[in-house]
């Protein structure tokens, strides 16, 4: 977040540029970014720095938890040739550094429709969710503006924009927020005529806003455009990329509902159709089918992690055989305790003496023995 006239608002011949460097990765040494301009953001504990390991330093963007260990962020951040593994990210919660809870990233999930050049450079579709290892505690998220309240926004109405991006004196990492007036909406979805902000078109699901006073830069991108509707803050815009000096513009979040609303790995489901990933496991969004003995999907089941199937260990298990208890898988296998002791032998469940009783026509073993050894006495005389 910086003041007017900020590296997001240039770029040389289009006038367009990413609010990060999806693919030349800040680097830096420390997380430490002291204040210089705008006002830093104590409030919006939501708002977390997202730090994905590349080759030669950083990639750095902002993101929104908008539900227990999902957070919301912008495409471009995940799929930058440099970030070669998404699951190398973290999200840092806190407003700098030292944070107060890091959390690694399990899953990345980009918009099956992100473009990053739609037109004259400027990205479409750009929103994508990852899956935390875990909700930061004490962090309570804030939700999506849902489609049924897209109308709220209009040109005029002030949103709060917060991100962790680059200042004007080279900072980065301090969570900033500033306010401005939203510009347009487009809703169209061939996409809208842009002249008057300086752009040929405007993408799809997308609201552009003014910042010639105050606008987002790199490391902002992903960060969340904020709106109060009724005593309630909801993410409305997801930053994305910026036109010439003075244009900020963000992903309409509420076009986005169908794509935010599918559920992922490790949450509950009673259907394949609600799980982004097709496959509803034992009762959890799976990242394949995960049927059979010793085979999980989630920690509770005895997976390893959340949401992708694997061996169980260390839960009950029946391996079929009578004459086994206390079965356990472990490492995908169903293992258990013989039930007899070593004195006896189990015949269909049922302990049974090695010496059977001469109940039921059942010779004694010893009188078997000793009618065997008489008649070879016998024989030999």
């Amino acid at each position: 977040m910086r003041a007017a006239f900020g590296p997001l608002c240039l770029l040389a011949l289009l006038g367009i540029s990413f609010a990060c460097q999806g693919d030349e990765p800040e680097s830096t040494g420390s997380l430490k970014a002291p204040i210089h301009y705008g006002t830093e953001d104590l409030e919006h504990e939501a708002v977390g720095f997202i730090n994905c390991a590349v080759s030669g330093g950083y990639s750095l963007c902002t993101g929104t938890l908008i539900a227990p260990g999902t957070v919301l962020t912008a495409a471009h951040c995940i799929t930058a040739k440099n970030v070669a593994n998404p699951e190398s990210c973290v999200v840092a919660f806190g407003p700098k550094d030292p944070f107060s809870e890091i959390v690694g990233v399990v899953g990345a999930y980009p918009h099956p429709g992100y473009l990053r050049d739609w037109d004259h450079g400027l990205p479409m579709d750009d929103v994508a969710i990852l899956r935390l290892e875990y909700s930061p505690e004490g962090v309570e998220p804030i939700p999506a503006l849902p489609a049924s309240m897209g109308g709220v926004l209009q040109r005029g109405v002030p949103i709060e924009i917060v991100g962790y991006g680059l200042t004007e004196s080279g900072s980065i990492g301090t969570r900033l927020h500033t306010t401005v007036p939203l510009l347009g909406v487009c809703r169209d979805e061939a996409g809208c005529d842009g002249e008057s902000l300086g752009s040929p078109r405007l993408a799809p699901r997308t609201i552009s806003y003014d910042c010639t006073a105050s606008s987002t830069d790199h490391g902002d991108s992903g960060g969340a455009a904020l709106l109060s509707v009724d005593g309630t803050e909801y993410v409305v815009g997801v930053t994305s990329a910026g036109i010439l000096n003075f244009i900020g513009v963000s992903a309409k979040v509420d076009e986005y509902e169908p794509f935010l609303s599918r559920k992922y790995g490790g949450e509950s489901c009673e259907s394949a159709g609600e799980c982004e990933s097709g496959f509803c496991s034992q009762g959890v969004c799976c990242d394949q089918e995960c049927d059979g003995l010793c085979r999980a999907c989630s920690r509770a089941a005895g997976a390893k992690q959340d949401g992708v199937c694997g061996r169980a260990s260390g839960v009950p298990c029946d391996d079929g055989d009578p004459c086994t208890v206390d079965n356990v898988c472990r490492s995908g296998l169903c293992t258990g305790a013989p039930k007899c002791d070593l004195g006896s032998v189990c015949n269909a469940g049922t302990c049974e003496s090695k010496g059977c009783s001469s109940a039921g026509g059942v010779m004694p073993l010893w009188l078997a023995a000793a009618a065997v050894f008489g008649a070879v006495r016998v024989r030999r005389r």
